[in-house]
């Protein structure tokens, strides 16, 4: 089978060995994320304003939710429950609205950790039709 040449995987994070470089960390040194007008973040490829999600999971479907996004799996990704805001275990997303450019991670929020977010997947960018394969089958839990 062909590996697919838009997928984009993000390195681990040279000051925390353990976790990797998050999303927005990572889309800008791409440079896939651009400034305009002070607030708002535009994606230079598609001079689109970039769109950003969070989705929460329960602890237990985490192993389950990382192996169908290794696999890019989002049709089964988006049957799994999830959970209102505020649980430890977040899918952050980062798109355009036309899915040429479509940015995914899974964080874990550990508030007795010297708090903060912590980057427990590489951040993967998908490109061009794989991005909006994505962002089609996501748009049910993206309400």
């Amino acid at each position: 089978m062909e590996e697919n040449k838009n997928i984009i995987v993000g390195p681990k994070d040279p000051k925390k060995e353990e976790y990797y470089y998050d999303l927005f960390t990572y889309m800008k040194k791409l440079g896939m994320l651009g400034h305009k007008y002070l607030v708002l973040v535009r994606c230079p490829l598609t001079d689109e304003r970039l769109k950003y999600k969070e989705i929460h999971f329960r602890r237990e479907y985490i192993n389950q939710v990382s192996e169908h996004l290794h696999q890019l799996d989002f049709d089964t990704l988006s049957k799994i429950p999830t959970e209102p805001d505020d649980c430890a275990f977040r899918l952050s997303l980062r798109y355009t609205p036309s899915g040429r450019v479509f940015g995914f991670q899974i964080f874990e929020v550990r508030v007795g950790f010297g708090g903060g977010y912590f980057s427990m997947t590489p951040a993967v960018i998908l490109l061009e039709e794989e991005g909006k394969r994505a962002l089609e089958l996501l748009k049910p839990i993206l309400k």
